[in-house]
């Protein structure tokens, strides 16, 4: 079913101009590619910024930077990005202006994937700098992001000479000069994830460490870096025999606190929630889940000291993943959970708050115009509440791939499933991560209707591949990842 967005009378408000403030609202954006949304940030007026990547008009995707005020309507919207894809995963505000970081294509080898940083001005959306860091070895990403009154310090994953992925830790000057850089981790796989903490002494940055490769195995990770020259200072490891991956944290003068999933602890794969103090002891831990699959990378502190956790859920809801919302107290005890979405997919990936209200950022196949939209949605932080949403049958096309998830691993065959609302000429290749076509699976003209291919990596050797399904309707590139 399609299903379209609708607020009734806090949309209609909004577009004429007379919204209240305190109106609960959601809204998507993108194309009928796949386009989602990572970061949301909040400055001293009450305005939200957004930030997403879109495939529009494809197929490649840039950045789509918004403004909106509290009632959800845009103040401004800006486009950057060049040919190759630009994705941003981090939205920063620190007036006058809001920086987005991420991962900056030039190719489609791991090699050409580059670590960025941007700086807009917060007043009209205009590009001041973009700063682009890469360690020369492999695939770079951008996932943290502070600015203090003198520096800017982010955190990500880069590729070492010797070793398959390390955390890095950049200190930047305002106007985006590189200051330091630093990378530590395992001769295995290690992982920088999701917001950082800055406080006097430190950078703190999760992730996941000492794992056998992207797909299996290893620790939830907290590193301690000097914040003065980003040396190593420590680190403290969490899990158990299972994958353990802190996707993100957040903190305050006495606690820092780590979300993210385990499949060690509980049922199938759970959220877990720690507690640190800034020594690095953990003062408490706790999981949520059912019997499916929850994972979350992205928290808050409320202006009252409780927490929230925005992530995702198949145990409950209405679709394949919904968004879960879940509230607690600094002690770790659960005072409730919200769970929303559609009969499609729907995921969170970022929130903000500010007083009352959440703003959680995600991606959405129940709503929207697409196969994948990104999605920014205002929630009530005290209660919960979402906004409300309704549907109608389908009128647009999609595509789906029914087999991946967080991790996405691929161990044989894959089946590529896609649906055609009309009759068109298709196009499904598979390349590697050089851009080497390893195999076409469709090129001919197919009727409406549902449509699967079936890919076999048999002789091909681990690591990431890509299909790109071209109709004359929408284009979808996604990435694979063969296990072996």
């Amino acid at each position: 079913m399609r299903y379209i967005f609708l607020i009734g009378f806090i949309l209609l408000a909004a577009n004429l101009g007379f919204a209240q403030t305190d109106s609960l609202w959601f809204i998507t954006r993108g194309g009928q590619n796949a386009d989602e949304a990572w970061g949301v940030d909040i400055d001293s007026q009450g305005n939200i910024y957004w930030g997403t990547h879109q495939t529009v008009p494809g197929p490649w995707s840039d950045v789509y930077l918004y403004k909106l005020s509290p009632n959800g309507s845009v103040i401004w919207e800006t486009r950057w990005g060049g040919y190759w894809n630009e994705q941003v995963y981090i939205v920063t505000v620190k007036e006058p202006y809001v920086y987005v970081g991420g991962s900056k294509w030039r190719g489609l080898s791991l090699d050409s994937i580059d670590m960025f940083i941007a700086a807009f001005n917060v007043s009209n959306g205009d590009s001041v700098w973009s700063y682009v860091w890469d360690q020369g070895y492999g695939y770079d990403e951008l996932d943290g992001l502070v600015v203090e009154s003198n520096a800017i310090y982010i955190a990500g994953w880069t590729t070492g000479q010797n070793t398959q992925n390390d955390l890095a830790v950049l200190k930047l000057s305002l106007s985006g000069q590189l200051i330091w850089s630093q990378t530590w981790g395992s001769s295995l796989w290690d992982e920088a994830n999701g917001q950082i903490v800055v406080d006097n002494q430190n950078i703190y940055v999760a992730g996941r460490y000492n794992a056998p490769n992207a797909l299996v195995g290893g620790d939830a990770v907290l590193v301690a870096f000097s914040k003065s020259n980003g040396v190593y200072q420590w680190h403290r490891t969490w899990g158990g025999s299972g994958l353990d991956d802190g996707l993100g944290m957040t903190g305050d003068s006495t606690a820092l606190y780590v979300v993210g999933i385990t499949n060690s602890f509980g049922n199938g794969s759970q959220i877990f929630l720690l507690k640190y103090d800034h020594a690095g002891n953990l003062v408490w831990d706790t999981l949520w889940g059912g019997a499916g699959s929850e994972a979350a990378r992205t928290l808050a502190i409320t202006q009252d000291g409780y927490i929230l956790v925005a992530g995702k859920t198949d145990s409950y809801g209405a679709g394949q993943n919904d968004i879960a919302l879940l509230k607690f107290n600094n002690s770790g005890v659960l005072i409730w959970n919200r769970i929303w979405g559609g009969i499609g997919m729907d995921e969170s990936h970022g929130i903000a708050t500010r007083g009352n209200f959440a703003y959680i950022a995600g991606e959405t196949n129940s709503y929207g115009a697409g196969n994948l939209d990104g999605i920014l949605i205002k929630v009530n932080g005290n209660t919960g509440q979402f906004p409300s949403a309704v549907y109608e049958e389908p009128t647009r096309p999609r595509c789906s791939n029914l087999i991946f998830n967080y991790p996405n691993p691929v161990r044989s065959n894959v089946t590529i499933q896609f649906s055609l609302s009309q009759k068109s000429h298709v196009t499904l290749k598979v390349f590697d991560i050089s851009g080497q076509e390893k195999a076409e699976l469709c090129s001919r003209i197919l009727n409406a209707g549902d449509h699967s291919a079936v890919f076999n990596f048999k002789g091909l050797p681990g690591g990431i591949y890509f299909y790109h399904l071209k109709t004359e309707q929408f284009v979808q590139t996604k990435k694979l990842i063969l296990a072996k």
